[in-house]
């Protein structure tokens, strides 16, 4: 939801990019108790990860 308020528009690749940084932003949660990995991550570490996430997501 961040994301899309973000962006200011709900268009399908607004969307699309939405849910691909969600994904990102919850995979930082499985790897400490709650959300205390949140308290440490910057934005270059979610764009790092983002890439990583659409390579395993190609076909």
């Amino acid at each position: 939801m961040g994301y899309i308020a973000r962006a200011n528009k709900q268009d399908f690749r607004t969307l699309k990019r939405a849910i691909i940084y969600g994904s990102t932003v919850a995979s930082f949660n499985v790897e400490d108790f709650s959300f205390k990995r949140l308290e440490n991550i910057e934005p270059k570490d979610i764009e790092e990860r983002v890439k990583i996430f659409k390579q395993l997501m190609a076909f």
